[in-house]
């Protein structure tokens, strides 16, 4: 069982949700958790619907008053164990998008509904993303609009997340910023070759991060011409505690965390 607290930044005021049963693991940053103007959403992959073993939900909620707005579970019928339906999410105030097992799922938050479901295919280890556009599943990019495929960016995606513009994801070593308008790759990134670099990544409207836990630093660089800004690294001497296993950013913070710290 796991804790979840909601802070309030202008006025430090909290809400704390106890009992939801989340794991980390291979979600390699806090995809199990989305914000959007409006809403939060937490993703429960682990827990059990009708006697099946992390089957999960996804819980959706009103930043203005903490009401339960939805509760969504897997679509299909056939559903089982094992499905981890909420183990990646991401969302807007229109719309969440939900990983389960190989599959997505699309709710619009107007209404609940399912909008669309895309099989990710052999897809195991890919992120969601969304802005009021596109929205990714793995290495595919998908219209808002009307649920067809944008483009493929082809390409190992282990993380993956988008501003308006752009798109940021890191598999095999390296990390590619996408203009989402055109699909094209406009920078490459690769720092510690032999290190797990791109653990982790984030995106604001200004800066793109990447994180390499093995050598505890996270890489901040410039989406305007690609220049690295700042190498941050673990401020402790504690060794193998993965300092950027998960990181998130704004323009003006930059947030990373460690294992156990």
């Amino acid at each position: 069982l796991a804790t979840a607290t909601l802070t309030n930044l202008s006025t430090g005021a909290t809400n704390t949700i106890t009992g939801i049963t989340v794991t980390f693991g291979l979600g390699v940053k806090s995809k199990h958790l989305a914000l959007s103007n409006s809403y939060y959403a937490y993703g429960a992959d682990h827990e059990n619907i009708g006697g099946l073993s992390t089957s999960g939900r996804v819980y959706v909620r009103n930043l203005s008053d903490n009401s339960l707005k939805y509760t969504f579970t897997n679509p299909q019928s056939d559903f089982g164990a094992s499905d981890n339906f909420g183990k990646r999410i991401a969302m807007t105030d229109d719309y969440i998008v939900i990983w389960a097992d190989k599959w997505a799922y699309v709710y619009d938050l107007s209404d609940g509904l399912l909008e669309y479901s895309i099989d990710g295919g052999s897809i195991q280890h890919g992120d969601v993303s969304i802005n009021s556009t596109y929205f990714g599943v793995g290495d595919i990019i998908y219209n808002l609009s009307d649920g067809l495929e944008a483009y493929d960016l082809v390409t190992a995606t282990y993380t993956a997340n988008m501003n308006e513009d752009y798109l940021v994801t890191t598999g095999g070593g390296s990390a590619k910023l996408w203009n989402l308008s055109t699909g094209n790759v406009v920078y490459t990134k690769t720092e510690e070759t032999d290190g797990t670099y791109g653990q982790c990544s984030a995106i604001t409207t200004d800066y793109f991060l990447v994180s390499d836990d093995d050598y505890q630093k996270v890489y901040q660089y410039s989406i305007a011409d690609g220049s690295l800004i700042a190498t941050l690294s673990e401020e402790t001497t504690n060794t193998g505690t993965q300092y950027g296993f998960t990181i998130a950013a704004s323009n003006k913070l930059t947030y990373v965390a460690q294992v156990n710290h």
